[in-house]
């Protein structure tokens, strides 16, 4: 009799411990609100003011997978087009903005994006841990002055730290 038991407690146990390893781990990011500007801005040594950014990552129906809306993580950044300085070839500089993005968020919280078209690229990279994010964004454009040889004009790698509001 106690034989049974003991086999139908360590049964229970087993099906319990099972049950538990199927679920989701957790997140190494809390989702909601991140607010933060970019790096080495705003001094003579540097070639770009501080720029304002701003982003969310929270759970949306529409980054889905399969049926599974409870861990649907969407990366959606908020700030309106900001505008970032590109340096060009012949040392002059323009502006350039970063368009919005609306994509599925890996749980991982290590979102990576390159899009636009071969004259006009954009890169945003970003790592989020705990209620901190920290990447950078990129442009990169191509264009001809007034009927002149092709230029490429680059911001290069802009840091940002971003907090959770």
């Amino acid at each position: 009799m106690k034989t049974r038991a003991l086999l139908l407690a360590l049964a229970a146990l087993l099906l319990l411990t099972s049950s538990a390893s199927g679920a989701a781990p957790p997140l190494p990011f809390k989702p909601g609100t991140y607010k933060g500007t970019t790096k080495n801005c705003g001094n003579p040594t540097t070639s770009h003011p501080c720029y304002p950014l701003a982003f969310r990552a929270a759970v949306h129906p529409q980054c889905r997978v399969g049926r599974d809306y409870k861990r649907a993580l969407c990366f959606s950044k908020l700030t309106a087009k900001p505008d970032i300085d590109m340096r060009c070839a012949d040392g002059s500089y323009i502006k350039g903005f970063i368009n919005s993005i609306f994509k599925a968020l890996p749980r991982s919280g290590i979102f990576s994006e390159k899009f636009g078209n071969p004259g006009d690229r954009e890169e945003f990279y970003v790592k989020l841990t705990g209620s901190i994010a920290r990447g950078y964004v990129r442009k990169t454009t191509s264009f001809s002055r007034f009927g002149g040889p092709e230029e490429t004009c680059d911001s290069g790698r802009v840091s940002f730290t971003a907090k959770r509001v």
